[in-house]
This record gives structure tokens, sequence and C-alpha cells, in this order.
């Protein structure tokens, strides 16, 4: 290596990374190394030392604007400090020590954080490439692997809405029953009208038993003509009770007679056990099981 050589690469400056990170960029770390470099070896007490602009560019590279904008976001950060003396005018320059050493720390944290927040999300990455794990057990000669599942899978698309239980009502029950025994054409499950309409009918009328309600219908049936507003439907019926039931009461010498047997009861009450779930053998044995209770010794 020649001596020109040398000596041009004799007097490398210190460049601390960390200072980039504290907001005055890459221009400003640099005059913020040098100025630490000075500091500490300047020999007035308080630290303050003077440097002409050409002195920063002949060691930092640095020109004058790029100077004056480093120094600027310095000294805005506290982390530089700027005095003119005397006459021609010298600009001495001091570091904040204490300054400095709070955004260093502050630094610090961001760094721990970004680390902290890096790790967790390689965690999870991981955890999601994780092969499915598998339990292996020998008895004798055979070998068994089962899956163990850490966690259920959610059902892709929009789970189905459960249907909704109609309600137990043993009017329309004993409606359904009597109208079956009746016509060739059985009345079905019934509609929301008829539910909607029987719930207002029995608040309305809530000394009105299903056998009664059965009579009049039968009455209403039997005569083969219906007056206006009626029909054979449950709607009907609630629609035109008041009449349909003083007119079975006068045909029947009082209240309506003719209700339910007690088989045709039996078959309501089956019926709403099947509706809410129980097994059709279940309910027919529960309410045997019941009316055998009932009858007298």
């Amino acid at each position: 290596m020649s001596n020109d050589l040398a000596e041009l690469l004799d007097r490398p400056i210190a460049f601390h990374r960390c200072f980039v990170d504290l907001g005055a960029g890459i221009q400003g770390a640099l005059i913020l190394s040098q100025a630490i470099y000075w500091s500490n070896r300047t020999s007035d007490h308080d630290g303050w030392f003077w440097k002409t602009r050409q002195q920063w560019d002949d060691e930092t590279g640095l020109r004058r604007r790029q100077q004056e904008s480093a120094r600027a976001k310095l000294c805005k950060l506290g982390i530089l400090e700027e005095d003119k003396r005397g006459v021609p005018c010298r600009v001495f320059y001091r570091v904040n020590w204490t300054v400095l050493g709070d955004l260093l720390k502050n630094v610090q944290t961001r760094r721990y954080k970004v680390r902290q927040l890096d790790g967790a999300k390689r965690t999870n990455k991981k955890a999601q490439n994780v092969p499915t794990i598998t339990e292996t057990t020998a008895e004798t000669t055979s070998e068994t692997t089962t899956p163990i599942a850490v966690a259920d899978a959610p059902a892709k698309g929009t789970p189905a809405k459960p249907k909704k239980q109609r309600p137990k009502n043993l009017h329309f029950e004993a409606f359904r029953a009597a109208y079956d025994a009746r016509f060739s054409e059985p009345y079905g499950a019934g509609t929301k009208a008829d539910f909607v309409q029987l719930a207002r009918f029995v608040k309305e009328h809530p000394g009105v038993t299903p056998e009664r309600f059965v009579a009049v219908a039968r009455f209403q049936w039997g005569r083969g003509e219906f007056i206006p507003g009626a029909s054979r439907t449950i709607k009907g019926l609630c629609a035109a009770w008041p009449t349909l039931a003083n007119q079975a009461d006068e045909a029947n010498g009082g209240a309506a007679a003719g209700g339910l047997t007690p088989g045709q009861r039996m078959t309501a009450e089956i019926n709403i056990l099947v509706r809410e779930g129980m097994k059709a053998e279940d309910a027919a044995a529960q309410v045997h099981a019941k009316y055998r209770s009932e009858e007298p010794f």
C-alpha cells in the first residue's frame, strides 16, 4: 500500500447505527457520532467544543445544506446544543447526554416490542404449519394410529338454523284427532294461523276445555251446513265460536256433549309428545301408564 493511500485511510470516523432511529436520519446520526467523539476530547469542563463548517465537511463529507439540516433536526430533538461566540463568530456544540440517554431507552424499548411481536408471529405461523399429530398404540402385533384433534374446525358456510318447534297445544291435538277420524283427508300439522288463532282463543276463553272445543266442532261438522264466517277449520271454528257454542248447547240441552273419548284423548297426548321429540313407542307407553294410574280401584 502506498503512503498516500495509507494516509488517506488513516482517519476513519465512528458511526453509531442506533442513532439513526432517534429521528434525525443517517446524516444526523453521522453528525452526532462525530460530536460525541469530540465531546470526549474537549478541554472544556462543560463539554463544549467548536468546529467550522469546513471541518464538518472534511470529517463527514456532508455539504453545507446537509450539515445545517442534520444539525437542525438534532437541536429540535434536544440532543445537540449550539452556541455562537466571539468575533469572528464561532459555533460551539455540546451533546445533551440526558436527552440522548432517554431517547436511546425509547429506541431500545421499541426494538424489544418489535422482537416480541415478530416472535409471536413466527410462533403462530409454525403452529399453523404443524402436521397432524398422531398417537400410536400397539397391542400384541396390531398398531392403531389415531389423530389427536387440537380443536374442532368451524364448519364452513352459515350453520343451518334450527327448526322452530310448534308450541304444545292440547286443543289443536284434540281437534286434529277428531278431524282425522271424521274426514278422509287428514288435517295435517297445522298452519301458523291455526296456532295464532288458538293462542288468542285460549286467552279469551280460558274455561273452554279441549273436549268442549271438539264437541262444538263435531256439532258443526254434523249439521252439514256452515253458518256465515264459519268453516270446518280451526280458524273458522274460532271465528264463529259464540254462535256455534250456543247452538250446540241448545241442541244438546245444555253444555255441548260428546267430547273426546278416552282413546282420542290419549291419541292427542301421544301426538304432542312425539312432536316434542319423543319416540312414538315411548310416548304411547308414557300416556298409557298415565291413564292406568288414573283408573279407579
